[in-house]
């Protein structure tokens, strides 16, 4: 008789539940540069903005205009600042 053995069934195989790994928390000077993050971000966009208005500003060209190739070079390293903050504060806030 066959009817016993169709209803048998091997069990499925059981599959281990996948391993994540473990979240890791900030550290103490982590969670303080984070805490400190907002700060750091707002006065380095207030220095981008300022060389900004320096740059647009047509009376600079006429009296300091030797000093627009630096003050370019510090607007690029200002806004490169910034950009670098805000990867740091995503990096960080990913984390919590």
């Amino acid at each position: 008789d066959r009817r016993g053995q169709a209803a048998f069934r091997p069990p499925a195989p059981v599959r281990p539940a996948p391993v994540k790994p473990e979240a890791r928390r900030l550290s103490f000077s982590e969670q303080r540069e984070l805490d400190g993050m907002e700060d750091a971000i707002l006065a380095a966009e207030a220095a981008v903005s300022e060389l900004e208005a320096l740059l647009n500003d047509p009376n600079f060209y006429t009296t300091r205009a030797a000093e627009a190739p630096e003050t370019v070079k510090n607007l690029e390293s200002a806004r490169a600042k910034v950009a670098r903050l805000y990867a740091r504060w995503e990096e960080l806030t990913s984390r919590i």
